[in-house]
């Protein structure tokens, strides 16, 4: 799938689809929205201020890589918090 095929699903708003494929082109070959790896999809939406993930699936794979269930409210009201549980742990268990 191309980027930009990515982004017609996500949006049918042109302005946001320019952003977001400034934001995707920055990461070059690295098109971690659409990988099968959870674990790196959740960390590296962490490192994004951008939003390139639906947030279903952002919770998801949050969820996964911390091995607990997660609100999407508690995401919003705990951010920081989450987003430091989730670097450490996917830096742990792929030793980076």
């Amino acid at each position: 799938m191309t980027n930009l095929q990515y982004v017609r699903i996500m949006t049918d708003d042109p302005a946001i689809q320019v952003k977001l494929l400034e934001v995707m082109e920055s990461y070059g070959d690295d098109q971690w929205w659409i990988t099968d790896n959870t674990d790196y999809l959740a960390y590296r939406q962490f490192q994004e201020d951008v939003m390139l993930v639906e947030s279903h699936a952002w919770q998801k794979a949050t969820e996964k890589l911390l091995g607990r269930d997660i609100t999407f409210m508690e995401l919003k009201l705990d951010y920081k918090n989450i987003k430091s549980k989730v670097i450490s742990k996917y830096e742990e268990k792929y030793n980076i």
